[in-house]
């Protein structure tokens, strides 16, 4: 008796070593012997043309007994009404019928396992992504993971303005302290919001509202919090040039109070810029709606 999680997550350490993107961690069915199929459905590393927000890659691992793999995503509130009404068994035919069926594996195993991947696009909402691994007769494995994509709504165009540091504007190379770009907030959660594409395609920068507000001389606001992006910029030897809040710089969140979003969109954000080595400069970089 052979533990088929042994063998799958063994290849999986080899790709890793091979600089094959690396996948989440996500335990799938375990058949208990290697004379069933056995499939195991990950999401992986998403290449620099995609959007996260709205894009997935899926990595399908099937072990050798495995003779053909199929998979199908859709709307996880479809999946799982089609799974109680077909059964497993059934579902599993329906994603053989219906699916998309991987020929071509992007390696394979010292035991004869194999890898699939794929990447699919503009999924919005819950979305279930299932694999289905056939062997000999009806046999067969199932396994699934899941995808949240989300809608991002215009809120109002504008322009991005950096801090007044040379060494910032010198390293994010822009040509200056501008750039047009367009603030959005999400189609799912009326808190977060981004900057769309302000470090090039795909690249946006995000910040969420942490339900706190005021009022000062430039009228009312919302306060927020801003994590550690990375930006378009390169400082030198050091590297990539990273951008997070002052309160999540300090650990101290009284710092948000310094972020403000106005009830015109305008923008007050502040920001550290630094590089593993070290803190580059912090202030206030803002966002002038159009």
């Amino acid at each position: 008796m052979k533990n088929m999680k042994k063998y799958i997550y063994g290849l999986l350490a080899v790709l890793s070593v091979a600089a094959i993107s690396a996948c989440g961690e996500k335990e799938g069915s375990e058949p208990g012997n290697d004379s069933n199929p056995f499939i195991l459905v990950n999401s992986c590393e998403l290449g620099e043309s995609y959007d996260p927000d709205c894009d997935v890659a899926v990595r399908f691992a099937v072990n050798d007994v495995t003779s053909s793999v199929y998979f199908l995503s859709e709307k996880t509130s479809d999946y799982e009404s089609r799974l109680k009404s077909l059964g497993e068994s059934g579902y599993a035919e329906y994603v053989k019928t219906n699916g998309t069926q991987l020929s071509t594996s992007v390696a394979t195993g010292p035991t004869g396992d194999s890898i699939y991947e794929t990447t699919l696009t503009s999924l919005y909402g819950d979305y279930t992504i299932v694999g289905v691994a056939f062997g000999k007769g009806s046999e067969y494995d199932l396994n699934a993971t899941t995808f949240t994509g989300v809608l991002w709504n215009d809120v109002v165009a504008g322009t991005y303005r950096l801090m007044d540091n040379t060494n910032v504007i010198g390293a994010m190379g822009w040509g200056g302290r501008t750039k047009a770009t367009t603030l959005q907030v999400s189609s799912i959660d009326s808190k977060k919001f981004r900057f769309k594409d302000l470090y090039g395609k795909n690249a946006h920068l995000y910040f969420t509202l942490n339900g706190n507000e005021g009022k000062d001389d430039d009228g009312h606001f919302r306060n927020f919090s801003m994590p550690a992006h990375a930006t378009s910029g390169e400082f030198g030897n050091y590297g990539t040039m990273m951008i997070r809040d002052v309160a999540t710089w300090q650990g101290d969140a009284s710092f948000e109070d310094n972020n403000c979003l106005y009830d015109d969109n305008s923008v007050s954000a502040f920001v550290e810029y630094y590089v593993p080595a070290g803190r580059i400069a912090y202030g206030y970089d803002a966002f002038l709606p159009q």
